[in-house]
């Protein structure tokens, strides 16, 4: 590596919830209590981070923290995003694909508590897991989606997981544009999430 005075570069991610699933209560000697906690939060802070070091350099720290929008999405649709601009085709349509199904959900969700208790909505949601079931599901129900969804972002998402097909940069920003439209349709991101704030970039002794 010094040889060829390249830079040595490390990256990790971390996760945290803001509001973690804690509760306690009482329960009567010989029965084990059932305690219900949350299991979803809209407050999770999320970030990334590099470590790079060179010989005869000094070391570096790259990162970038985030507030979540509570379930993944905004970074799913951005590294999407990002990937067709950088040529990881297979990356965009993945992640592209999974923001469209967390949206989904959501609209699902919605829909479903017009017709049930929140719990069997939810349970109903839950019991579509991929995306194929939910927009069988979504279409069921009368639910609007994007021209061309199955062709443009289910049918290419397939062929990537599970056959491995090389997906093409028209196909990679078609499948894109199809998640971008669900997400604004039923899962429209806020405010902080629109426009990707910059990497923070701290040499040591600068902290």
């Amino acid at each position: 590596m010094a040889a060829l005075g390249a830079w040595l570069v490390f990256e990790d991610e971390a996760g945290v919830s803001m509001t973690p699933a804690r509760a306690r209560t009482w329960g009567r000697r010989g029965r084990t209590p059932v305690v219900r906690v949350r299991g979803r939060s809209r407050r999770r802070v999320s970030i990334a981070a590099l470590t790079c070091y060179k010989a005869g350099a000094r070391s570096r720290l790259i990162y970038r923290p985030r507030l979540d929008d509570g379930q993944g999405r905004s970074i799913l649709l951005t590294t999407a995003i990002r990937a067709t601009a950088t040529g990881q085709q297979r990356l965009a349509v993945i992640d592209a694909a999974t923001a469209a199904e967390i949206a989904l959900a959501t609209g699902l969700a919605a829909r479903l508590s017009a017709q049930y208790p929140p719990h069997e909505a939810q349970a109903r949601v839950e019991a579509t897991r991929m995306l194929g079931p939910r927009l069988n599901l979504a279409e069921r129900l009368g639910m609007t989606l994007p021209p061309r969804t199955r062709d443009d972002l289910l049918a290419p998402r397939n062929a990537v997981v599970h056959r491995g097909t090389p997906i093409t940069d028209a196909a990679a920003r078609a499948a894109v544009a199809v998640a971008q439209a669900l997400v604004e349709d039923y899962e429209p991101l806020p405010a902080h999430c629109l426009e990707p704030d910059g990497w923070g970039d701290i040499e040591d002794g600068d902290e």
